[in-house]
């Protein structure tokens, strides 16, 4: 039965995560990355964890050098949006996307 299966894997799955480090290109003299060393804990089974990520193309040349220096990197901007769901609803499923 179908609906026993989305129960058993809304019973089995846990949302809970820590992300270490996120980057999209070298890094460089203060670059900051909003999602190091976050964690999220979802207390119970029923969770969607959504994240929205903007990536900007960065140039970073340090100050009095030459442009052989420069970096070419990229910086982002996060939003973060968690969900409650229910079983059979049809919403989504339980994850980290």
């Amino acid at each position: 039965n179908l609906m026993d299966l989305i129960s058993f894997t809304f019973d089995q799955f846990n949302v809970s995560h820590t992300i270490n480090t996120l980057s999209f290109g070298d890094n460089f003299p203060g670059i900051t990355s909003p999602l190091d060393g976050q964690s999220r804990h979802v207390q119970d089974t029923h969770g969607m964890y959504q994240y929205y990520v903007k990536v900007v193309p960065t140039r970073y040349q340090p100050l009095y050098s030459s442009a052989e220096n420069e970096i070419q990197s990229n910086q982002y901007s996060v939003t973060e949006h968690m969900s409650h769901l229910s079983p059979g609803s049809g919403r989504g499923l339980p994850g980290v996307y």
